[in-house]
């Protein structure tokens, strides 16, 4: 895995963990510090870092299979 694949990873892990504490802040009844717009957007910008991340991967053991 190279770095910047790592970091993507992170940084989406990072993203989802904000979201899941506003989530569990929200079911809890502490009170959301995000609204539903930045809300959606938080996980769409994860998601997206994620995937990102995820190719990367892909694209980086299909090459190590083609030098085999």
């Amino acid at each position: 895995m190279t770095l910047f694949t790592k970091q993507m990873l992170i940084l989406s892990l990072i993203l989802f963990l904000i979201f899941f504490t506003n989530v569990g802040f929200g079911a809890a009844g502490l009170g959301e510090f995000l609204g539903d717009v930045p809300q959606m957007l938080l996980l769409l910008a994860s998601v997206c870092l994620f995937v990102i991340g995820i190719l990367q991967c892909e694209s980086q053991s299909k090459t190590v299979e083609k030098s085999d």
